[in-house]
């Protein structure tokens, strides 16, 4: 049944990883300044995007294959996934930011900065809990062929965003009014340093 692939999504907010990007997940929607309609909205985009991700992984993968070991070794892939990565960090740091007083561009810059973070996260993600969810497959007789696997996958990824954004809206009140803090500077660049260094460290493991 779809609901144990929920709960095991619920679930994987556990795992050291995840529960680690729940820092940098804060840090990076609270740059945004929204309003909570606004910041649920942009959740919202970032949900479907980690979703549609996973969805992808189970289309392009089959349950013996080795997602990873064939993303590392495409040098297209390694350059693309840099790319938003350092973005990403950039954003945290607060050396990115949207400034435009055109409404338009506004709310594309946003939705391309929400894409970046659903596409950097689902994949760390992916990462460190896609164990979890073969675990439960080879649980589940009723899974019968790759095609079978995508419905599994969408629970999954469900109860992921669910859990994920269910911390984010809880935190972010809290968030804003530590944000105005002087030292709030400091928890930015420093969050964000350390993840771009943990990036280029694992980025230099993996060319070796």
């Amino acid at each position: 049944m779809i609901i144990q692939y929920i709960i095991g999504g619920l679930l994987s907010v556990l795992t050291p990883v995840v529960a680690f990007w729940l820092i940098f997940l804060i840090i990076a929607f609270n740059n945004f300044r929204l309003t909570t309609k606004r910041y649920i909205i942009s959740l919202i985009g970032f949900g479907l995007v980690v979703i549609g991700s996973y969805v992808i992984y189970g289309i392009l993968i089959p349950k013996t294959a080795d997602l990873f070991l064939i993303t590392d070794s495409n040098v297209v892939f390694i350059v693309l996934y840099t790319v938003l990565y350092i973005v990403f960090g950039l954003w945290i740091i607060g050396v990115i930011t949207i400034k435009t007083n055109n409404i338009v561009i506004k709310q594309i810059l946003r939705m391309l900065i929400v894409l970046i973070i659903g596409i950097v996260f689902s994949y760390s993600a992916i990462s460190n809990t896609d164990s979890i969810f073969w675990n439960i497959i080879v649980s589940d007789m009723s899974i019968d062929g790759l095609s079978s696997i995508i419905i599994p996958l969408t629970g999954f990824a469900f109860g992921l965003f669910i859990s994920v954004g269910l911390i984010l809206v809880l935190t972010s009140g809290l968030i804003k009014k530590l944000s105005e803090k002087k030292w709030w500077k400091i928890v930015k660049v420093s969050s964000g340093s350390l993840f771009l260094v943990l990036f280029i460290i694992a980025l230099l493991l993996k060319i070796k």
